[in-house]
């Protein structure tokens, strides 16, 4: 039971290696391991199956990217970042899409003033 526990926090501590790999565009295994202090032997090693992840790793993981979920790592327990993050994330998003929307609606505006001045006055 222990070494199926520790298994899968292996598993969800290199899922949300993969994560930071991809969002902060990290190309090389041993700079991810450079930023949680660890050796880029010890990821090989993780990923191979011949070591499980210990918990300075996941300590130091979550301190240094703060939008992953400790208790998706330890337990499995809801998603693999922290639910404050998507929300974050979400309104980015909104934001953006609200901003593209006023700024059609300014080029939308200045379209109909100049076709208004194509129309003759009677």
């Amino acid at each position: 039971m222990i070494e199926e526990s520790k298994e899968g926090i292996t598993q969800r501590f290199l899922e949300a290696e993969e994560y930071i790999e991809k969002q902060y565009k990290i190309k090389k295994q041993s700079a991810f391991a450079d930023t949680i202090g660890a050796s880029n032997q010890h990821i090989s090693n993780l990923k191979a199956g011949r070591s499980q992840v210990n918990a300075w790793m996941i300590a130091a993981m979550i301190k240094t990217y703060q939008e992953i979920n400790p208790d998706y790592i330890l337990n499995g327990d809801g998603r693999l970042l922290r639910p404050a993050y998507h929300e974050k994330k979400t309104m980015e998003v909104m934001e953006k899409f609200n901003e593209t929307l006023q700024a059609e609606v300014t080029f939308l505006k200045k379209e109909v003033e100049y076709l208004r001045t194509l129309i003759p006055n009677t």
